[in-house]
């Protein structure tokens, strides 16, 4: 019985020695641009980016904070119609010369279930409100990797609705712009 016991002993330990010195796979090959991509803040890729595509230097390029103007609203106040269902309270096309990241949403009760955004034809994020203001009578969902909305490109925002109701949604964002445009 020791015998066998010592076979095994034996033979598990080659298994694991020929599994600990077997050749890994090799891992795909990571750019230099895609490695400092993934090392820049959400800022900083929305200024990179509005540089690169409207050919500005930095100082020509002005960061600042959402306003409903930049999603064509006049204000954070919504007619939520869908009771339980689907509102849609944005849909335009970001300005040109104009980039947004939506990073967080704060709703002022729990009538929002979820807030769904589209970029172009893409749905990129769907924020669960409901879990974000699970111990808070203002639930606020932050997103740590927010989607970025390019110039010219539609956004589309949706909020699922438990019971119809007028209230605001206060999105917060950052907007990276050609100086001029909204800030001197």
């Amino acid at each position: 019985m020791n015998t066998a016991i010592i076979l095994a002993l034996i033979a598990g330990g080659a298994f694991a020695v020929y599994f600990l010195l077997k050749p890994k796979p090799k891992q795909p090959a990571v750019t230099e641009q895609q490695a400092q991509l993934a090392e820049m803040t959400t800022e900083q890729q929305l200024v990179q980016m509005a540089m690169k595509q409207l050919n500005l230097p930095r100082d020509d390029i002005v960061v600042r904070g959402l306003l409903p103007q930049d999603l064509g609203l006049t204000s954070w106040n919504f007619n939520l119609t869908g009771a339980p269902g689907w509102t849609a309270i944005v849909n335009t096309p970001v300005a040109d010369n104009r980039f947004i990241a939506l990073t967080s949403a704060t709703v002022t009760n729990t009538n929002v279930g979820d807030i769904e955004i589209t970029a172009g034809a893409s749905v990129r994020e769907i924020w669960n409100m409901m879990a974000a203001g699970a111990t808070t009578l203002a639930p606020t969902f932050v997103d740590s990797t927010p989607s970025i909305v390019q110039q010219n490109q539609t956004i589309s925002i949706r909020a699922y609705t438990l019971a119809a109701a007028t209230q605001p949604i206060i999105f917060g964002g950052i907007v990276v712009e050609r100086r001029g445009l909204t800030i001197g």
